[in-house]
């Protein structure tokens, strides 16, 4: 049994209490209904097959086939159009790369409680409220998901375990989830090529951590002796995936009438997907100087070098951890939309270097005399984290102060109401007298009446050049409500 399967049965436990934490921590935003986006994805659901949504996804802009129709597809075959259930795979996205992360820091630094750390700064980040209560928002989610579980094949690799498929198959999911999930293999190709430079430019130490090097580490180097074997091979696998997933996107960038696209998408499709590599924020938002997602390449690429082998190691990956934290701040503030896009994927590189920086310490002021205390003291406050950051979630959850959460419990509503309305009468037609923008939002421009009720169209009046006629009443076929508060109606007869 290799040294890495040894030291994991007394890392169980943790991982366990972490992943249960999390699971706890959010379990009371799985009620929340349908909102905006997600009724739209269930209304492609319904399209006859084959058709173009299968191969693309639900945004056409882009090529997210799994996050935006396959998982919902397999979602609505469990559950039929029952939220919660959507809500669990969400769920189990997250505690799956809460996971994920903890095993890449404790097989880079064989420390469960630098691995704890990882866990809980991802696992308890206020961040998830939107991709859990939203089920389009889980786009990031899984694509997170699909990222952790990229950097974990690539480290099992490197020790001489997993294989080349594993890790073709995280790339490929996470491409097809969502195309920041590129910063992985940018993160990677950083990482080996800073730890190529310092193994040629910096004399190795001689201490236990550098006696426990990998085989693929240990590996003669070619290409200049700049690369070795192994990394040489995740290269072309990583970009082998990359390649076939740009070749069938340009595949779609054509004026068939069947795939619904022509020229002028041109420029666009260009645009969300090479950028999307460097990665650069879309330039039409308030944060396009911000460079937001680049620093992540850096953040995740650091969690391939050894963590504080070396004194300039360590500090290095304490200032880009600064650099990092500082930078997620600032996103966590952004927009509600753009905290979605943004702060998912940072929270993961900033929970990677959290981990490592703090097995640093450990490392490197860990003397004979305070080995004990200093554990102990880093334990206590990863203890006090977690207890207040769960409060913070549970505090949003209380106060519904999350965008997402507060339309979601409106969309239910409002499907309440309507189902009590209309109960057996045929109606085809729902309309709304002055709706509230809010109402407008949740209900997804009227995609919720057509996906929950089939058959049924919606009109809201002054909307999308929509006018009600004066003294129009309910019939048999219409039915006609009057919103007399926010999301309470009634119905004109």
């Amino acid at each position: 049994m290799s040294i890495f399967r040894a030291m994991a049965r007394r890392a169980h436990l943790p991982w366990i209490v972490l992943v249960a934490a999390s699971l706890v921590t959010y379990v009371r935003v799985l009620p929340t209904f349908f909102v905006q986006d997600d009724f739209n994805f269930l209304r492609n659901l319904d399209r006859p097959l084959p058709n173009r949504v299968m191969i693309t996804g639900g945004l056409p802009e882009y090529l997210r086939p799994l996050t935006t129709y396959w998982l919902p597809l397999t979602n609505k075959a469990v559950w039929g159009l029952n939220s919660y259930g959507f809500h669990i795979s969400q769920m189990a996205f997250m505690l799956l790369t809460v996971y994920a992360l903890y095993r890449i820091v404790f097989r880079l630094t064989q420390s469960p409680l630098a691995a704890s750390v990882t866990a809980a700064v991802y696992g308890l980040s206020k961040v998830h409220l939107y991709t859990l209560c939203w089920i389009s928002g889980g786009i990031d989610n899984a694509a997170g998901c699909f990222m952790a579980l990229l950097l974990l094949a690539i480290v099992r690799y490197e020790q001489g375990e997993g294989s080349l498929w594993s890790i073709g198959a995280a790339c490929a999911a996470g491409l097809l989830s969502k195309e920041s999930t590129i910063i992985g293999v940018v993160a990677w190709g950083g990482a080996t090529l800073v730890r190529s430079v310092l193994a040629r430019w910096v004399p190795a130490e001689k201490d236990a951590h550098t006696a426990e090097r990998t085989d693929a580490t240990k590996a003669a180097t070619i290409l200049g002796r700049w690369l070795s074997p192994g990394d040489l091979r995740i290269g072309l696998t990583l970009t082998g995936v990359f390649g076939v997933y740009m070749l069938l996107r340009a595949s779609l960038i054509s004026s068939h009438k069947v795939w619904g696209c022509d020229l002028s998408r041109f420029a666009y499709v260009i645009k969300s997907s090479v950028l999307a590599v460097l990665p650069i924020p879309e330039t039409t938002t308030p944060i396009a100087n911000a460079w937001v997602l680049l620093p992540l390449a850096v953040a995740a690429g650091a969690c391939f070098l050894r963590p504080a082998g070396k004194f300039h190691e360590a500090v290095l990956g304490l200032l880009i951890w600064v650099l990092h934290a500082a930078i997620f701040a600032v996103s966590i503030r952004l927009p509600p939309g753009l905290q979605l896009y943004y702060a998912h994927f940072n929270v993961i590189g900033l929970a990677l270097l959290a981990g490592l920086c703090c097995q640093g310490v450990l490392e490197r002021f860990s003397f004979r005399w305070s080995a004990l205390p200093l554990r102990a003291a880093t334990t206590l406050l990863l203890g006090f984290y977690g207890y207040r950051s769960a409060l913070v979630v549970q505090q949003g959850i209380d106060q519904a102060n999350c965008p997402a959460m507060f339309e979601a419990r409106y969309s239910k509503q409002a499907f309440d109401q309507l189902q009590d309305f209309m109960a057996e009468h045929p109606y085809q037609t729902v309309i709304f007298l002055e709706t509230s923008d809010t109402m407008w939002w949740a209900m997804g421009r009227g995609d919720m009446i057509y996906t929950m009720f089939p058959g049924v169209a919606a009109k809201f009046d002054g909307r999308d050049g929509y006018r009600a006629e004066p003294g129009l009443k309910s019939d048999t076929s219409t039915l006609v409500v009057h919103q007399v508060a926010e999301l309470q109606f009634n119905v004109v007869r």
